[in-house]
């Protein structure tokens, strides 16, 4: 290839909404409760309790196709007690956290791997049964750059609990584990209850609740921890953000409490704080912005004069920011507790909100995840006042401008100076930029994974890159240089 060749501006233009198809679909003849769902090649899956009468707790999986249709149901069910409580996939493979018991026995954590038809590849307990209240508590997924972070807690000999990261390659060999305290831990029970990945590591938030009498925690003994941790798990920094201000931000009588956190490209951390008064009812959502050493830079209202419970923050690759959580304003006039999902650009300007739900009903929030084709899956579970009393289960799948219905197209817009060919590819793809330079090439998924790298290339002539085994979708090409980075859309098929 002729090396004077000059700079081709390319303009990829895709419309996700041509490729989607968006439901609202409920499930309502069985009692099953929803801990978080996934997305597949096929479709998606949720991961959560089957709490049928006269039975014990069994774990399931429910499957349902691209449009929303259920397809399958897989229950686990070789321990007297199985209960799923967090759910990924990768490669097209479901991963999933949670806890086992047998007859007399105390909670165990266990991690599986399912492909993506629900056939049971293996089986990993790990850690100490559970010997105290809060020993083990509803263990949290995270995907890494080379493996699964599994945050919990775990047992300590001081009449508490210290919060611990266990990970695990992706064939469930354990890796190492770690374990994180309160700096007075006699009587703690410190526990991880969020986990995000960051580029460097794994961003946790760490709940520590002093409780020397069981089942009677006192408000004012908790305290929140952001704490970094690097790729093998040791501690970077760590933030108490317990009594945290953020100056005239502050709403008198309230408390920041922390809700949520998350990881742009640029490697910063923006953690989420609901503003509640001493009735537990939320007047305002915060974000805060840190630098990658934990130091704040910034913080910005959103939602004010709303009660919302807040339960999770995504982010995309475009830093893109996805809040979701329960949205309590009007519970009590019409008895609905909604599930809520909103859109706010990096710098944290609110694009576009919705609720979803179901008439004269208590909604009750599962998980959110930004789906391949930039829209997003929510879901929940909802008690059945009617007999047979249990949860019913109702699933989300919406745009990218959180409509059901395809009435709005996303166009996705980029104007690059690089070529990339071709595109769709399926197995491979080539790419050129007309600079001598070395350069580092990310593949990231519309979820702001890393999914594939590939270090210090050259691009002049034009560089085949092999494609891994990853879902067909849309994702993210990033070229990294020491002046000047590209960015590109690549659908794979």
């Amino acid at each position: 290839m002729n090396r004077t060749l000059a700079t081709i501006f390319i303009f990829i233009n895709i419309y996700a909404s041509a490729q989607a198809t968006f439901f609202n679909q409920y499930f309502s003849e069985i009692n099953i409760f929803i801990s978080g769902s996934a997305e597949l090649s096929t479709g998606f899956v949720s991961a959560g309790v089957d709490r049928t009468a006269d039975n014990p707790d069994r774990g399931v999986l429910t499957f349902v196709s691209k449009s929303g249709e259920l397809k399958d149901r897989i229950l686990i069910d070789n321990h007297a007690s199985v209960c799923f409580t967090s759910i990924i996939s990768l490669q097209d493979f479901i991963y999933v956290a949670g806890l086992v018991s047998e007859v007399g026995e105390t909670n165990q954590k266990c991690l599986w791997k399912f492909d993506k038809q629900g056939k049971l590849i293996w089986e990993e307990p790990f850690g100490e049964p559970a010997t105290i209240l809060h020993d083990n508590e509803s263990p949290k997924l995270c995907s890494t750059q080379n493996g699964i972070l599994v945050a919990s807690s775990a047992f300590d000999q001081t009449f508490g609990t210290q919060a611990s990261v266990t990970k695990f390659d992706l064939e469930g060999h354990l890796l190492w584990e770690k374990w994180f305290t309160h700096e007075q831990n006699v009587l703690y029970n410190d526990v991880f209850v969020k986990a995000a990945p960051s580029k460097d590591g794994t961003i946790l938030i760490m709940k520590s609740t002093y409780d020397p009498i069981p089942f009677l925690p006192n408000p004012e003994m908790v305290k929140w921890y952001i704490i970094k941790i690097d790729l093998n798990g040791s501690e970077i920094w760590r933030k108490q953000t317990t009594d945290i201000s953020f100056g005239t931000l502050d709403i008198p009588d309230t408390e920041n409490v922390l809700a949520g956190i998350s990881s742009t490209s640029e490697n910063e951390v923006i953690a989420i704080y609901c503003s509640e008064n001493k009735f537990g009812i939320s007047e305002q959502l915060i974000l805060a912005y840190f630098d990658q050493n934990g130091e704040l830079l910034n913080a910005v209202s959103t939602l004010a004069n709303r009660d919302i419970d807040l339960y999770d923050l995504a982010i995309n690759q475009d830093d893109e920011l996805y809040i979701f959580g329960l949205d309590n304003t009007n519970f009590g006039t019409n008895t609905q507790l909604e599930l809520l999902v909103a859109k706010l650009t990096k710098a944290g300007e609110l694009e576009w909100e919705h609720t979803y739900g179901y008439e004269n009903s208590s909604d009750l929030w599962s998980g959110g995840i930004i789906t391949r084709d930039g829209g997003i899956l929510t879901g929940g579970s909802k008690f059945r006042w009617n007999p047979p009393f249990g949860y019913d289960h109702f699933l989300v799948k919406t745009n990218c401008y959180g409509a059901i219905e395809a009435n709005q197209s996303c166009q996705l817009d980029t104007n690059l100076n690089l070529t990339i060919y071709p595109n769709p590819a399926s197995s491979a793809f080539i790419i050129e930029i007309p600079t001598n330079e070395l350069l580092d090439i990310e593949l990231i998924d519309l979820a702001g994974r890393r999914v594939a790298f590939y270090s210090q290339v050259s691009t002049y002539d034009g560089c085949q890159f092999a494609i891994p085994s990853v879902l067909a979708g849309q994702y993210q090409v990033k070229v990294t240089g020491k002046t000047q980075d590209w960015l590109a859309r690549l659908v794979i098929f």
